[in-house]
């Protein structure tokens, strides 16, 4: 688990992104020998330089070696290797916490999603717009054995149970599910709630489709983000190709999951930004255009994967969290 008594300084001020200029931020005085200070959301990458952390050495200056940065991002040390002043710890909050709500609600999971209405075609879901989604969307346009949404764009999918998208927005926030929140803070659990909310909405979806194309929250960040679209996809019992930053099915193998080599070229894992879309589509042509056959071998790997969600993923975040110090 990771540690809940460390005293953190929220680093984030508002909801309002900007591409260029970050996030707002909060610049809390240094009272004590070390200020931590948590990112609860993902950095921004702008022109060669992480903007957040740019505006915290501007101006914290000389004291910036007695700032500590908590992320998300397990890779960012590397990025800032030549930059001894600066702190970082891995700090994977939200993907804890996500892991502590899912085993919540296993059984749920676990009688949600199946193989009994297995199809060849594949599952690609897109919310927010983003120029990678676009890119990709463009390409799926022409494969008829796409299934996918796109939100932002007016593309929309029938949700379990015929739910309508205004009807999956009025649910209540705690739904059926109150009980699981006695014993938890609900400002924090509130937005994964809405993300396992999403996931069930959508079991229909991924039960008659065979794999997932999944459209990742970034795509250009030199470091890693792993984030629930990820995770909902080894859930759903969902072999998966990853449309997000370099080196993101590296880093699930080296979390331990099973990552379908066989099954999938994930050679595109390794290539600059400006090739790596078009190589997942090129190199996994015939999966994309045929789908792929789960036996039984590959159901068992599949419950496998998840399996390893449940009683391992958490212990693999908190190690990797003490490595970082």
């Amino acid at each position: 688990m990771l540690p809940s008594n460390i005293k953190l300084h929220d680093a984030i001020a508002g909801l309002k992104h900007d591409q260029r200029r970050g996030w707002p931020l909060h610049f809390p005085e240094i009272k004590d020998e070390t200020l931590n200070i948590h990112f609860k959301d993902d950095l921004t990458y702008h022109v060669g330089k992480i903007i957040e952390i740019e505006r915290y050495r501007s101006y914290y200056k000389d004291k910036i070696k007695h700032v500590v940065f908590y992320t998300e991002h397990l890779g960012i040390k590397d990025f800032f290797k030549d930059a001894k002043e600066l702190n970082f710890v891995f700090y994977p909050g939200m993907l804890h916490q996500q892991n502590v709500w899912m085993k919540l609600n296993k059984n749920k999971l676990d009688t949600v999603f199946n193989f009994d209405n297995k199809a060849s075609k594949f599952l690609c879901l897109n919310w927010q717009a983003r120029p990678h989604r676009d890119m990709v969307v463009d390409k799926l346009k022409e494969i008829d054995n796409s299934i996918y949404s796109y939100v932002a764009r007016n593309k929309m999918l029938e949700l379990q149970n015929n739910n309508s998208i205004s009807d999956y927005k009025s649910f209540s926030p705690w739904g059926d599910d109150i009980e699981n929140f006695k014993s938890l803070d609900k400002e924090t659990f509130h937005p994964i709630y809405q993300n396992y909310r999403n996931l069930l909405s959508c079991a229909a979806l991924f039960n008659s489709t065979c794999f997932s194309l999944v459209t990742e929250t970034r795509f250009h960040l030199p470091f890693d983000y792993v984030t629930e679209k990820t995770i909902h996809a080894l859930l759903a019992l969902h072999p998966a190709l990853y449309v997000s930053n370099k080196w993101h099915v590296k880093c699930m193998r080296q979390w331990g999951f099973d990552v379908f080599d066989d099954l999938f070229d994930h050679g595109y894992d390794s290539q600059p930004n400006h090739k790596r879309i078009q190589t997942l589509f090129s190199a996994n042509s015939r999966q994309l255009t045929h789908g792929i056959v789960i036996t039984d071998e590959i159901k068992a790997r599949l419950y496998k994967n998840r399996q390893h969600y449940y009683s391992n993923f958490n212990d693999v975040l908190t190690e990797l969290y003490k490595l970082s110090h």
